[in-house]
């Protein structure tokens, strides 16, 4: 029979990055593959939800693991290994997991447990912690399913360290974008094809590798302040080529470029294991007005240390941070042209934060381009970066909480002139 739980909130990220340990991948022979978790003497001041387990059994060899349910193959568990709908089960493996027990039954050899999410605030009553990394440079890389930077699997040893792995060779997608997760360099990469309309990226760089920093007070089922801030050296370069034909308008469309690998770090609240995966995404959000043929070429670029995020206090709410000091470079623009054209390119670099396997908060930052001629014949070349962040975040005790906040939009008049 099953029974139904209340559903837990969806995501929990605050409370997850950390810089310590996670446990070891070396079993003793009999282990039990649930074993309850409470504080030692050594947890000062922690205090967890009774009924807490740690599932000792790896994800794809010992068990499978779905959005709803873990499947647990043959003889790993029992169905009557005093299970309760209610348990909370983590897992510290590969992405791990968090979840809330709804049901249990057995199908023929396995045990089936429906389970529904839960998170950190669910297990921790009262605790607290800080932590501060770099993301692409300390985390360990999980296994790439694109293909395009090969195979790594995440491992720890037997005293729970990570163990690193090599640093793995820049890839070449098949947009044209190659680096590592925190640099990346263009090759030419056409970004819009349309009849008579074709827009290049002749080139550039995106890097954005920064330092994150959580500082996180849970008191009580109930979070009493986080603050979480991505902070270190921000430098792009956009080399941009457009010619047309006609009359074209294009509004605000995009284009994925490039994804990271996922990295992952491993930790401790207590005895609980926390994972936090992330990844870096990059795109391009594209703009063209042309009144006639046309083609300009520009190359634009901008660098700063950047301090971005949010800080939350329970009786004060939200408090967003955008601190930011641009440095601007370009060359050109070159025109051929006597008719009008308005056009802007923006690179979107996304950092995600997953904790466990349900998606958390990104930060983005988006140097952009512009060039406007207009029909008297003058024109100007703009550079500027907007820094956002978005995201859900689930508190106890409210409604999901919408983190949808510009942080800042910086920009700069490069050059202009007349054309004739």
């Amino acid at each position: 029979m099953r029974h139904a739980m209340p559903t837990a909130p969806k995501t929990l990220w605050i409370a997850a990055l950390l810089v310590l340990p996670v446990a070891c991948d070396q079993e003793p022979e009999g282990r039990p593959a649930l074993q309850g978790l409470q504080p030692s003497s050594q947890d000062d001041g922690l205090v967890l939800a009774d009924r807490t387990f740690l599932v000792d059994a790896e994800p794809d060899t010992e068990m499978y693991v779905a959005d709803e349910e873990l499947v647990f193959y043959g003889g790993v568990v029992k169905l009557d290994d005093d299970w309760q709908p209610g348990d909370l089960l983590v897992n510290g493996a590969g992405v791990g997991f968090l979840r809330r027990v709804v049901d249990v039954e057995e199908a023929g050899t396995e045990v089936v447990v429906q389970t529904e999410m839960a998170e950190l605030h669910d297990i921790v009553a009262q605790g607290g912690f800080h932590g501060q990394f770099k993301p692409f440079s300390e985390g360990l890389r999980l296994s790439d399913d694109s293909g395009a930077f090969g195979d790594f699997v995440a491992r720890v040893d037997a005293q729970g360290n990570a163990v690193p792995l090599d640093q793995f060779t820049a890839g070449v997608d098949a947009q044209g974008a190659s680096g590592s997760a925190g640099h990346i360099e263009f090759d030419p990469t056409t970004l819009v094809s349309a009849g008579g309309l074709r827009l290049d990226l002749t080139g550039g760089h995106f890097s954005f590798d920064p330092d994150l920093d959580l500082d996180v007070d849970l008191g009580w089922w109930s979070i009493d302040r986080f603050e979480v801030l991505a902070k270190g050296t921000m430098d792009a370069e956009i080399e941009l080529r457009l010619g047309t034909d006609g009359n074209y308008e294009i509004l605000d469309r995009s284009v994925k470029l490039w994804e990271s690998p996922r990295y992952a770090w491993y930790g401790f609240i207590g005895p609980v294991p926390v994972v936090v995966v992330t990844t870096m995404e990059l795109g391009a959000t594209v703009s063209v007005a042309t009144h006639g043929p046309s083609s300009v070429t520009m190359g634009a670029g901008a660098n700063s240390w950047v301090q971005v995020g949010a800080i939350y206090d329970g009786d004060d709410g939200w408090d967003m941070v955008g601190d930011h000091g641009f440095n601007f470079r370009y060359s050109g623009p070159e025109f051929v042209l006597d008719t009008e054209l308005d056009a802007r390119v923006a690179l979107d670099g996304v950092l995600k934060v997953e904790l466990y396997d349900v998606v958390g908060p990104q930060l983005t930052m988006s140097p952009w381009a512009a060039v406007n001629a207009n029909a008297m014949g003058h024109w100007s070349a703009d550079i500027g970066v907007k820094g956002k962040i978005g995201g859900a975040v689930s508190l106890p005790w409210h409604d999901d909480i919408g983190i949808d906040a510009e942080l800042f939009d910086w920009s700069h008049r490069l050059a202009e002139g007349e054309l004739y």
